[in-house]
């Protein structure tokens, strides 16, 4: 790809959009001034909401005379905490003023419960046993029960206010009788708690960001870049230049590319604008310290501010997902007025994980929330601004987010260059799906490889954290194990290849190796395990294993060994090598070895292969093990050695704790010394070295 002319593309669709008022409204003028605005708006609500109260006046009725006089004297004598004292302003038998309530006492006639469900009043009261004709009260401790409509917002308040009213009356009576006993107040709290808080002002106040800016950022996020996405794929359309630019000397995936980048570009922007006003916000308009006086204990709160760029790097495989998504499905609109609507089950793709995980604080980035789209990013921001910093965590989000990121621009690029979506009506978009329209093809698409990883990778990570359970018996964790890879690994990609008509030995590489292959994957497979077992050991003394994960992986390991040897070397070694390499060194290696060369086509697929295996300790070893099965495939043309290889790794990890000189040969006790590492290194590269194609038959390179 010519970045020249991408970087052309990119700047011409950038100064257009830039010019759109539409979008600078949404990625500028909205985050400058929406937060700041909104911060007075309701400040300023809030005051007129209190003011309202204030003057507000509760109707309450009670059935006698002699109970109104004595909840009029009640209220009367009722002095809120922090209030000033002022007396009461009555009407005779009506109204009364006090402390800044307005109560309308009245006798009725009908069932308390009626005259408040009816609405004309707000509160019901009544006392048992009655109360006396001329007092506040005496020795006997009495029933009020106070009738109130929850659903009416009036009735709720003045239910509250009675409550507090009712027990500050309690409180002076205990203080009354107490005192005629001759005993002090303190008698009755025999424990004073005083909550302290322990968290840093800045802790504390990284906490308050997580509980907003999160769901903010990824609803601004994605509504900043709807503008562009619509108008660089369905406003070109709607003006008629689509055409003219198609026509140009340029291939349609860097004109796609240069508008991709424009999009995420916006994307990207507003969301750090929006970042930048929602922190300012809250650190200057006191909106932070307002909400650290509901928490017991809480002290001072700063905004923690270091924590901000490594939240908008956090954002960049978001904004650039979301930027693809948006892009793709604008592709299919016709007009821009089509495309606002395409965007709605877009925005709520965005909306309803974020506002979920949102409303449920306890949720941490553990399991399944790791690779689940916009929750775990929502989760991960939250995690950073509490100080929070789980390396597997960010690792299993970065990487799951950035796989859905790259499927998604591939597909992107893929629907955009579909004449069916460029020339044609929405009636012909079944030609972009239908088998009988689809036409035959050597190897699948690098969009259709990546999209199938990007939809297996959760499938089979949720299949792997939810049925694995640690009181899982051996032998239905080894038939977990056996579905994982029958339903995950091998079926879907084969289904794929014959539903878009590929050529299953291209897509495959079925094909017999040559003699020098043979050889060199022999040495391979020999030296190959024993780089693993070292490397897998120096991940573990750079990043050491917590107690808790040592005991899980133990005794996981404990319930694999209880199984049959033949079954155990079925699940882990036999299956694995099959349908692992189906798809990875299969379906993704075919649809990538054209759009990349030798090495980058290495290092992605490894990475892929890698993440797969959703264990910190495990990814660096297995993503080099997997460019290590890419080479041989890449280069012998056979998909055969890839399998073999990966056989004896897996093996060998289970036969080795059976046989001694096994175990002592690949170092898994105190591993190798470094002479005997680097020979095995110079082995690898010679067996590497000595794959090479048949003379006929094999890939193009």
């Amino acid at each position: 790809m010519k970045l020249r002319r991408v970087w052309i593309v990119y700047r011409k669709e950038l100064l257009e959009a830039l010019r759109d008022r539409r979008t600078l409204i949404a990625m500028v003028l909205v985050p400058l001034l929406l937060y700041p605005v909104l911060m007075i708006v309701v400040a300023q609500a809030l005051q007129v909401e209190k003011a309202r109260r204030e003057r507000e006046t509760y109707r309450v009725v009670v059935e006698t005379d002699g109970l109104r006089r004595w909840l009029t004297a009640v209220i009367a004598a009722d002095e809120p905490p922090g209030s000033e004292s002022r007396p009461a302003t009555t009407q005779p038998g009506k109204r009364m003023t006090v402390a800044g309530h307005q109560f309308e006492i009245d006798l009725t006639s009908e069932p308390l419960a009626g005259a408040v469900r009816g609405g004309k009043v707000q509160l019901g009261v009544s006392v048992e046993p009655a109360v006396p004709e001329r007092a506040l009260g005496d020795d006997k401790n009495r029933v009020v029960r106070i009738f109130y409509d929850p659903s009416e917002y009036r009735s709720e308040i003045a239910m509250r206010s009675m409550q507090g009213i009712l027990a500050r009356q309690t409180d002076r009576l205990i203080a009354t009788r107490l005192e005629k006993a001759g005993l002090r107040e303190d008698v009755l709290r025999p424990l004073d708690v005083d909550v302290m808080s322990v968290a840093s002002p800045t802790k504390l106040g990284g906490a308050l960001l997580g509980q907003i800016l999160p769901f903010l950022l990824v609803i601004m996020t994605v509504t900043g870049a709807i503008y562009p996405a619509i108008d660089l794929t369905a406003g070109e359309r709607e003006r008629g230049t689509l055409e003219t630019l198609m026509a140009a000397p340029v291939p349609r995936t860097q004109v796609m590319a240069g508008k991709f980048l424009v999009v995420a570009t916006v994307a990207i922007t507003s969301s750090a604008l929006n970042l930048i006003s929602m922190g300012a916000t809250m650190r200057f308009s006191g909106v932070a310290e307002a909400m650290t006086r509901t928490m017991p204990g809480a002290g001072p709160v700063s905004i923690p501010t270091a924590v901000l760029p490594i939240v908008l790097l956090a954002m960049v495989p978001f904004a650039v997902l979301f930027s693809a998504v948006m892009l793709a499905t604008c592709s299919l609109a016709r007009s821009f007025k089509e495309a606002q609507n395409y965007m709605t089950p877009v925005m709520i793709a965005a909306l309803i994980p974020a506002m979920v995980i949102s409303y449920m604080p306890s949720v941490k980035l553990a399991g399944p929330v790791m690779v689940m789209p916009v929750a775990n990013v929502v989760v991960l921001l939250r995690e950073l601004f509490a100080g929070r910093y789980d390396a597997v965590g960010i690792a299993m989000t970065f990487g799951s987010t950035c796989l859905y990121a790259a499927a998604a621009v591939l597909g992107a690029a893929k629907l955009y260059g579909q004449e069916a979506v460029l020339f044609s009506d929405v009636g012909s978009y079944k030609t972009l799906l239908s088998r009988r329209f689809l036409k035959p093809a050597a190897r699948p698409s690098a969009t259709g490889a990546l999209l199938l990883a990007a939809v297996i990778f959760p499938l089979s990570f949720y299949w792997q954290t939810t049925v694995a359970t640690p009181s899982m018996s051996p032998g239905r964790l080894a038939g977990m194990t056996i579905s994982l890879m029958l339903g995950c690994y091998l079926l879907p990609p084969l289904l794929v290849a014959w539903y878009a008509k590929l050529n299953l030995r291209e897509t495959f590489s079925i094909r017999m190796p040559g003699a020098w292959t043979v050889l060199g994957t022999l040495l391979v497979a020999a030296t190959c395990p024993v780089i693993a077992v070292a490397m897998s050991h120096w991940i573990v003394r750079m990043l050491p294993q917590s107690e808790e994960v040592s005991r899980l992986m133990g005794q996981q390991e404990a319930r694999m060994l209880a199984l049959p040897t033949w079954l155990l070397l079925l699940t882990i070694a036999v299956l694995p090598a099959i349908c692992e390499e189906t798809l990875f060194r299969g379906f993704v290696l075919a649809g990538l070895r054209d759009r990349m060369g030798p090495l980058a086509v290495c290092v992605v697929v490894g990475l892929v292969f890698g993440l797969f295996h959703a264990d910190l300790w495990r990814i660096p070893t297995t993503a080099v093990l997997g460019m290590v099965l890419t080479w041989v495939c890449l280069r012998g043309g056979s998909i055969f050695p890839a399998m073999f290889i990966h056989l004896v790794n897996n093996s060998a990890a289970i036969i080795s704790t059976k046989f001694e000189w096994l175990a002592r040969y690949l170092g898994t006790g105190d591993g190798h010394r470094a002479g005997m590492l680097c020979l095995a290194g110079v082995a690898l590269v010679v067996g590497l070295w000595m794959i090479r194609p048949r003379p006929r038959g094999a890939f193009a390179q």
